[in-house]
């Protein structure tokens, strides 16, 4: 019997997707698009990730369509070497 491979959660890639894709911002239907599934299934996604510390989630632009809407993006570095050089600041 083969196994097929499953995907991450929708909210885990939109996260993923978010944190190489930092400063930029995306809207729920561009994020369907991007993973080809229905906008609600986005948008569900995008307020669960805009949920969690490090991303943000407000009425913005966004980067693939320009259009204003909810978007969602992260606000973190994601980089141990930018969080490291801020440690060494602090001292």
């Amino acid at each position: 019997m083969k196994r097929v491979a499953r995907l991450p959660r929708l909210a885990d890639r939109v996260g993923a997707l978010l944190r190489r894709a930092q400063p930029f911002a995306y809207c729920d239907d561009c994020i369907a698009r991007y993973f080809s599934v229905s906008p609600p299934a986005a948008r569900r996604a995008a307020r669960e990730v805009g949920a969690v510390d490090g991303f943000m989630r407000k009425t913005r632009r966004c980067r693939t369509c320009q259009r204003m809407a909810d978007v969602t993006w992260r606000t973190r570095p994601t980089s141990p070497w930018l969080l490291a050089a801020r440690a060494e600041e602090d001292f």
